[in-house]
């Protein structure tokens, strides 16, 4: 292990780049930080800081040292269908084609390319992300490389009479994950309306609640999830006639969001996508408390050109931050392309605002904690270096996102990174 490498928690640090950016808001040139116990001390010039004493001083001239990127929906266990499954496919049909895929993988298969995932995160100046999982084969590797997460369980079936079986399960799971350690948090993930029972809906989100847990589902993806939760019909109904999991009586016959509020499931819940939500949707996400993961890429992978609410969701005060989503629909798990997506979609959007949702923003709506996601005093140190040049053209919000070399450092919670 070279010196780098070391834990440094326990230590005081200080690390000095070209540019320092603490948040969306604030960069400092020659900039220095102060680090002890996992947290940022103090910020300033370096020549400021030249008298405080450190056990280490890490410099990195010619390089842009920020708050690591907070990914806030991903499916790293997809990762081996990258390529594999046909891009503006139908919905329903790009579900059929996942399922048969996932059938006859082997879990090796899965966990490799899983890891294969999370090292492009790191390279790529992830420090934290919150990843789906159905099987919990990755989640030892990704406890070891020291990525900050949350990792939500995922359960499914819409027969109503497997709720109890498959909450056993689903709380086994999280038990189970728990004790592996690592920087990671446990929750559950009740997929969607179309997919999850009420009863298995309620009974997670009742689960998630008692133990303090995070609790996320896909809402409103597509305009075929409320032609189904409404009146049964539609291509998500021919799906799960296919698969033998159709029955009338358990259609909701009520609007997806609407659903999740009957079965108190939108309090505090991180909403994936969000695609179709309406004005009054809106309203009541807020008034729950809900967050909102977007997904600019998967959105691109599919096709997705219609408007989007997020300007009416960001108006309204609700956390949102950015993910990939899963490179069964997406390109890459690069947080800097999704930015650019972010801002090709919406022209309002500054450079300095995707970095907000992508970084700060992303950890408010995991809540993890005041200041998480900036390099403010008090924060945590998770941070990333990049070698770049920032010239008098272009400020570093946009330097940053329209680069595409890889990063050279990361921490999480002081500790390096190390792939």
């Amino acid at each position: 292990m070279a010196p780098m490498d070391r834990p440094l928690t326990g230590q005081t640090i200080r690390v000095t780049a070209a540019l320092v950016v603490l948040d969306s808001g604030t960069v400092v040139p020659n900039g220095s930080v102060i680090v002890h116990g996992g947290q940022v001390v103090e910020v300033d010039a370096a020549e400021a800081h030249k008298k405080i004493a450190a056990d280490i001083t890490i410099r990195l001239p010619g390089h842009v040292l920020h708050p690591g990127f907070v990914n806030v929906h991903a499916h790293l266990e997809l990762s081996y269908m990258k390529g594999r499954l046909a891009p503006k496919a139908p919905f329903a049909d790009w579900i059929r084609r996942l399922i048969a895929l996932r059938a006859k993988t082997k879990p090796g298969a899965v966990v490799r390319h899983a890891m294969l995932g999370a090292n492009r995160l790191v390279r790529t100046g992830c420090c934290a992300v919150a990843d789906v999982t159905q099987t919990g084969w990755a989640i030892p590797a990704l406890a070891a490389l020291g990525l900050r997460g949350v990792i939500f369980h995922e359960v499914i079936g819409f027969n109503p009479d497997l709720a109890r079986e498959k909450l056993s399960d689903l709380a086994q799971r999280m038990e189970e994950g728990g004790k592996l350690g690592g920087m990671l948090l446990h929750g559950a993930a009740p997929h969607a309306v179309y997919s999850t029972s009420g009863e298995l809906i309620k009974s997670s989100a009742e689960m998630a609640h008692a133990l303090g847990a995070p609790l996320s589902v896909h809402l409103a993806e597509t305009a075929e999830e409320e032609t189904f939760s409404t009146k049964g019909t539609g291509p998500l109904a021919e799906l799960l006639k296919d698969m033998g999991s159709y029955n009338r009586l358990w259609i909701p016959k009520a609007r997806p969001l609407k659903v999740l509020q009957k079965q108190d499931a939108l309090a505090g819940a991180l909403l994936a996508h969000c695609n179709h939500v309406s004005a009054e949707d809106i309203t009541a996400m807020k008034k729950a408390g809900a967050a909102v993961a977007y997904c600019p890429g998967s959105n691109q992978w599919f096709g997705r050109t219609g408007p989007h609410p997020l300007m009416s969701i960001i108006a309204k005060g609700i956390p949102v931050g950015l993910g990939t989503d899963s490179l069964a629909s997406n390109g890459d798990l690069d947080m800097r392309r999704e930015m650019r997506l972010l801002m090709e979609k919406f022209g309002d959007i500054t450079v300095a605002e995707a970095f907000y949702m992508a970084t700060e923003g992303g950890a408010k709506a995991l809540g993890m904690g005041k200041d998480a996601g900036t390099l403010r005093p008090g924060a945590p140190f998770d941070a990333t270096a990049i070698k770049l040049s920032i010239g008098r053209n272009g400020g570093p919000f946009a330097r940053i996102i329209g680069s595409k070399s890889g990063y050279v450092r990361t921490w999480v919670a002081a500790n390096p990174v190390t792939l």
